[in-house]
C-alpha cells in the first residue's frame, strides 16, 4: 500500500481507483451479459448443431448408416416377406438389425482403410 504525503496525491489515487473500478465493472457486466446470452436455450441448440454439422465424417456416417438400414430392411423383406406371425416379426427385426449393423460396420471399415491409404499416399508423395 502506497503512502501519500499530500492531499492532492491522495485525491488523485482515489480518482484513479474509481476510474479503474468503473472500467472493471463495465467489463464484468459485459462478461455477464455474454455468459447470459450463451446460456439461452436457443443459443445452446445453435452451438450444438454447429458442432454436429462441423463433424469431419458426418456425410460418410449418414450414408453408411442409410445404406445399412436399407440393406437390413431389404433383407428382412426378401427372407420373410410380410410376416403375420409374432415370432416371425421378432426374427425379422433381429435379422434386420444384424444385417444393418454388419453392412454399416463393413462400410465404415472400408472408408477407414481408404482414408488410411490416402494418408499413406500423401506421406509418401510428401517425402519425395
Amino acid at each position: 500500500m502506497a503512502v501519500y504525503h499530500s492531499q492532492v496525491q491522495l485525491k488523485q489515487a482515489i480518482t484513479d481507483l474509481e476510474v479503474k473500478q468503473k472500467m472493471e465493472w463495465t467489463l464484468l457486466v459485459n462478461e455477464f451479459n455474454a455468459t447470459y446470452r450463451s446460456f439461452k436455450p436457443i443459443n445452446i441448440v445453435k452451438s450444438t448443431l454447429a458442432d454436429v454439422v462441423n463433424l469431419p465424417d458426418l456425410k460418410q456416417r449418414l450414408i453408411s448408416t442409410g445404406i445399412g438400414l436399407l440393406a437390413g430392411y431389404l433383407s428382412k423383406k426378401v427372407v420373410l416377406g410380410d410376416p403375420k406371425n409374432p415370432v416371425s416379426k421378432v426374427i425379422g427385426a433381429v435379422l434386420q438389425f444384424g444385417v444393418s449393423s454388419l453392412v454399416s460396420g463393413k462400410i465404415d471399415k472400408s472408408v477407414d482403410m481408404n482414408n488410411a491409404n490416402e494418408s499413406d499416399l500423401n506421406v509418401n508423395i510428401g517425402s519425395l
